[in-house]
């Protein structure tokens, strides 16, 4: 599936380098601390804001988003360009 043969070799030695990475994480223990924080309640919800606001909700910390804001319930209208009233969708 992956076409011409020098962009299969260089898929094939990025997937072998991220395994290999992998490992090595796993190794370090640095895993153990990391994997409760990113796969936390907090992560899951700031996860559903990211079509919303984009890597910003990430960009300054994780933190910088108050707490109330981000486990409050999210409406499917929730900061959708539809939901936004403007002089021409008003009258």
């Amino acid at each position: 599936m992956i076409c011409p043969r020098k962009s299969a070799a260089q898929h094939s030695a990025c997937v072998r380098e991220h395994r290999n990475k992998i490992k090595a994480l796993h190794k370090s223990g640095t895993f153990e601390k990391l994997s409760p924080e990113i796969t936390s309640p907090r992560m899951e919800r700031l996860g559903r804001f990211y079509k919303h606001f984009g890597a910003n909700v990430f960009l300054g910390g994780t933190e910088t988003a108050p707490y109330d804001v981000v486990f409050k319930t999210i409406q499917t209208t929730f900061y959708s360009p539809s939901s936004v009233k403007t002089p021409s969708t008003e009258a």
